[in-house]
């Protein structure tokens, strides 16, 4: 397989080109920003490059977790269109964080890289046992803390046999190459082979992969765009939860793959308790495996009844949208031939195909394809994965896509008006206008509102932080409580050990919905103070300039893109097995005091998370809103001193002079007009709506 990936090429599967739009957008944005480089320089010059870097880092990340076995991998492949890049005949394949990077500018010529845990992260997934480890610590159960050292023990062993010499070097290392193939790929990323398998080398790195990142060209899109396989939610000991919750920070969209075998249940705890750390407006449902119902428009309606209860009992919205396909029936459209099927799944397609109407025998094949290249057409329609590629493709254009265009256009918009007020330098004379600035006056309006500004942000994030705290441990007193007279009422009922099944879930929920409104005010309120900041900008250079000089308008910056809080998804000791329970209730006597130490370890834990969000989330999501708002004011106020008179007889200061009157200053403004009306066009942009939820098959439309 080349560096890039190997394509499939089928004429039948159609032309939609998801992406294109936005990419169109990207490419137009790249170009204005090249022509800026070469019109400006110094610090300005600088902020170009920097835009033009953030805007070949640009690649929306779509995140696919699942059930076991429900065909994620296999869905990834036909979503990619990959030729089956990832293997999906290895059981366990998904043990490694996985992205499929298409049609991304950042490659410097290589096509994959994998990289290995630090030294301090294999040692606290090893010696310290993960998160399981940290919670058998906390709740004092050294039984199932001695059995978690024991069996990570074991991995540890089982590792460094395998690797030798090699396996203190691998720590902290990464492993780059300029083309690959799935050899290649299971070498790194298939834990669970047998080291005694003759002539295969499967699973060699695989305990130390942290993540693997493969890239290729992806004609079907015209937009960067990274899929990630991401392990984790199943894993008993909880090894490499944290890798797993860090992968879904910057996830822009996330698809949940269920098997339509096994719909949505309250027993996918671990899945469910993943999706809390979402908003509702970035999930997508795909129900794979239709291919093996025995009547999928029969059942269909009942799966997503059934999907809907779930959702109604985890108090997640209704309108999460519900696909339903068959990544095998893509794939095997994809190859080109749909004789591998297995003769059930056939005989599906072909009942799917006839009610759908895509295929229609007595019409005969459509120009210019023969009867094999529509039933193949017909079979990738029916997979539902096109369906699903618009639906990811839409959330893409109206949220990430837009805001992205919107923050680097607005970035380079400001960088072109300043570079325009200096070539028109004609600023206002304060010895024959009262009110212009000189430098003095200019510094005692600038102060004062910068002030004012950076003060005001510290207010709302700070104020917005402390309510949130308060309603956040308001929800924790309040399950502690719930939970432990649970757990009494059981005791009453059943004795020393009850069947007591706590419900972390909800509780989660909660969390996520109190911070989800805690976000949407800050980010409300940030929003408006940039677009305040804008305005007082704008005044200050109408008092510095001239009128025909002044800038027509100031783009505020964005609110900075906010990382899902991933920390609120982290495991509980609630969420354990209730074996765990067993022994954590056996060091207690009375049925009072295990009820107390119930609801002092839940809140214990609890607050542990609260103080992680601070930490880890909060904290950094506020420094970047702080920062953006500082820079946007120094880099306006920069210029602006360059451009007040230092003298009284309207001579410019410094660098007001950089360009200084000549000639060739009309051509650059000329130039510069141009860009930024083409900055503006994409400034001002809406972003595309959302269609309407879309199933791959008609037949499946009519049983709702």
């Amino acid at each position: 397989m080349s560096g890039t990936g190997d394509r499939i090429a089928c004429a039948g599967l159609g032309r939609e080109r998801h992406l294109a739009a936005l990419g169109e957008r990207l490419e137009a944005l790249g170009e204005h920003l090249g022509k800026l480089e070469r019109l400006v320089d110094g610090e300005h010059r600088e902020k170009v490059l920097q835009t033009g870097a953030a805007l070949r880092r640009f690649s929306p990340v779509v995140n696919v977790v699942g059930q076991i076995k429900a065909g994620k991998t296999a869905l990834i492949n036909s979503l990619a269109e990959s030729g089956g890049v990832l293997p999906t005949d290895v059981n366990p394949w998904t043990a490694v964080v996985t992205s499929l990077h298409l049609n991304s500018a950042e490659t410097a010529g290589e096509a994959a890289v994998f990289r290995f845990f630090t030294a301090e992260e294999w040692d606290q997934l090893t010696c310290e046992g993960g998160r399981a480890g940290l919670l058998a610590r906390s709740a004092e159960l050294e039984t199932e803390l001695a059995t978690l050292k024991r069996q990570m023990a074991e991995v540890h062993a089982k590792a460094k046999a395998r690797l030798g010499r090699n396996f203190d070097m691998l720590l902290g290392a990464e492993h780059r190459f300029n083309s690959y193939d799935r050899a290649l790929i299971e070498r790194y990323v298939c834990l669970g082979m047998d080291d005694g398998e003759a002539g295969t080398r499967r699973g060699r790195f695989a305990d130390l992969t942290r993540s693997a990142d493969l890239y290729m060209q992806a004609p079907r899109f015209g937009a960067p765009i990274t899929l990630r396989d991401t392990p984790g939610v199943n894993d008993p000991f909880l090894v490499r939860e944290q890798v797993t919750l860090r992968s879904l920070g910057d996830t822009q969209v996330c698809v949940v793959v269920l098997s339509a075998h096994q719909a949505l249940s309250t027993t996918d705890l671990a899945l469910v308790r993943l999706l809390t750390t979402m908003n509702d407006n970035q999930i997508l449902v795909f129900v794979n495996r239709i291919d093996e119902l025995d009547d999928p428009a029969a059942q269909v309606a009942e799966i997503r009844e059934r999907i809907r209860d779930t959702f109604a009992m985890r108090r997640m919205a209704a309108e999460v949208p519900v696909l339903f396909g068959s990544a095998l029936w893509a794939n095997a459209a994809l190859g080109g031939s749909l004789d591998a099927l297995p003769p059930a799944s056939r005989r599906t397609l072909a009942a799917a195909i006839a009610r759908d109407g895509a295929a229609d025998p007595a019409a005969g094949p459509a120009a210019g394809h023969t009867a094999g290249q529509d039933e193949i057409a017909a079979a990738w329609a029916a997979s539902g994965v096109p369906a699903l590629q618009a639906r990811i493709a839409a959330l893409i254009e109206a949220g990430d896509g837009r805001r992205q265009v919107r923050t680097l256009a607005g970035q380079a918009l400001n960088i072109a008006r300043q570079a325009e007020a200096r070539l028109r330098a004609a600023p206002r004379d304060p010895a024959r206008e009262p009110n212009a600035l000189d430098t003095e006056a200019l510094f005692a309006r600038i102060n004062p509102m910068t002030a004012r500004l950076n003060g005001r942000m510290e207010t709302i994030t700070d104020t917005a932080w402390i309510a949130l705290q308060r309603e956040l441990h308001r929800l924790i007193n309040a399950y502690a409580e719930r939970e432990s007279a649970a757990f009494a009422a059981a005791l009453d009922r059943q004795g020393q050990v009850p069947e007591w099944t706590p419900d972390p879930v909800a509780f989660r929920q909660s969390l996520g919905t109190a911070y989800y409104a805690f976000l949407a005010e800050v980010q409300e309120q940030t929003q408006a103070l940039y677009d305040e900041a804008a305005r007082e900008i704008r005044t200050l250079y109408g008092l510095v300039l001239a009128e025909g000089a002044m800038p027509a308008r100031i783009e505020p910056p964005q609110v900075p893109f906010t990382a899902a809080p991933t920390t609120l998804g982290a495991a509980l000791t609630v969420d354990m097995s209730s074996g765990w329970w067993t022994g954590w209730f056996a060091r207690f006597r009375s049925s009072r005091t295990k009820a107390a130490q119930l609801a002092r370890q839940i809140r214990t834990e609890a607050r542990g998370v609260v103080q992680g969000l601070e930490e880890g989330h909060i904290g950094p999501v506020f420094r970047d809103y702080r920062a953006v708002l500082a820079d946007f004011l120094e880099e306006h106020c920069a210029t602006l001193y360059d451009l007040v008179p230092d003298d009284g007889r309207g001579e410019q200061t410094g660098t007001g002079r950089w360009l200084g009157r000549r000639a060739a200053d009309k051509a650059r403004l000329l130039v510069i007009a141009e860009l930024t009306a083409g900055l503006e066009a994409l400034f001002d942009a809406p972003g595309r709506p959302a269609p309407a939820a879309a199933e791959p098959l008609k037949a499946l439309e009519a049983t709702r």
